[in-house]
C-alpha cells in the first residue's frame, strides 16, 4: 500500500484572514509608548476640566445662597426695625388708655362711676327741690355706694329696699331704712348693705324749696356671701 504525503502549504496566513501577533516588547512594543502616554495626557486634562467647571458651578451655586441669605438677613433686620418702632408705639398707647381708664374708672378690678352729679343741666345747675317730692334713684347690687351732696337747704336722704319704699309710702306697713337726716353738705355717706343684696333705692327729700348739688359714686365690690336685707 503506498501512502502519499502532501507537502506544507507555502500559502501565507493572511491568505486565511489571520494576522500574525505583533511581537511585544524588545523595540517593536516601545513604538506604542506614546500614544498610551498621549490618551492618558488627554484623559487627565479632561478631568482637570471637569473639576474645573464643576468648582465654578459649585461656586455659583453656594454664592447665590449666599446672597440670597444677606438680602433675608436685611429683610428681617428691616422688619424688626418696623416691629420694634410698632411695639413702641403701641406701648405707648397702652399707657395713655390704662391713664384714661384710671382717670375715669380706677382699678379695672374694682372700677368706679359717677352714679347721679346733675338733673339734665350739668353738675353746676343742681337739682330743684320742692317739699312733698323726692328724688328717687336706684342703689346697684355688688356695689359699695358713695353718697355726697351740698344743699342750700337741709336734706335728707334715705336708703331702703322696695318693700320698704312702698310701706313708707303707703303707709300700710312698717318701714325700715339707713337714712342721713337734715344735711347741706354731706362728704362720703358709705352704704354696703347693696354688695351681696339687690332691690334697694336711695330716696332725697327736702322740707323746703332749694337747689341740690349732688355727687353720687360706686365702686364694684361684690360680696361673697348674703347681705342686708337679703342675709
Amino acid at each position: 500500500m503506498d501512502i502519499e504525503f502532501t507537502p506544507a502549504s507555502s500559502t501565507p496566513p493572511e491568505a486565511f484572514g489571520f494576522a500574525p501577533e505583533p511581537i511585544r516588547g524588545g523595540r517593536n512594543g516601545s513604538k506604542t509608548l506614546p500614544i498610551v502616554l498621549a490618551a492618558i495626557v488627554g484623559l487627565l486634562a479632561g478631568a482637570a476640566g471637569g473639576a474645573f467647571l464643576g468648582a465654578r458651578r459649585a461656586d455659583n451655586h453656594w454664592e447665590s445662597l449666599y446672597d440670597q441669605a444677606l438680602g433675608q438677613v436685611a429683610q428681617l433686620e428691616s422688619e424688626s426695625a418696623s416691629w420694634k418702632q410698632s411695639s413702641e408705639e403701641f406701648e405707648d398707647q397702652l399707657q395713655d388708655l390704662q391713664k384714661d381708664v384710671e382717670a375715669s374708672v380706677g382699678d379695672l378690678d374694682n372700677p368706679r362711676f359717677v352714679l347721679w352729679n346733675s338733673c339734665g343741666a350739668g353738675p353746676l345747675a343742681g337739682c330743684s327741690l320742692t317739699p312733698g317730692y323726692e328724688y328717687v334713684g336706684g342703689v346697684p347690687d355688688t356695689f359699695t355706694y358713695y353718697l355726697s351732696f351740698r344743699s342750700t337747704v337741709p336734706v335728707t336722704v334715705r336708703i331702703m329696699t322696695t318693700h320698704d319704699y312702698v310701706c313708707w309710702k303707703s303707709g300700710y306697713c312698717a318701714a325700715h331704712w339707713v337714712w342721713w337726716e337734715d344735711f347741706t353738705t354731706l362728704n362720703n355717706g358709705v352704704f354696703h348693705d347693696a354688695e351681696g343684696c339687690g332691690g334697694y333705692l336711695a330716696v332725697f327729700t327736702s322740707k323746703q324749696a332749694g337747689t341740690l348739688y349732688p355727687d353720687v359714686r360706686i365702686t364694684r365690690n361684690p360680696s361673697a356671701v348674703p347681705t342686708g336685707a337679703c342675709a
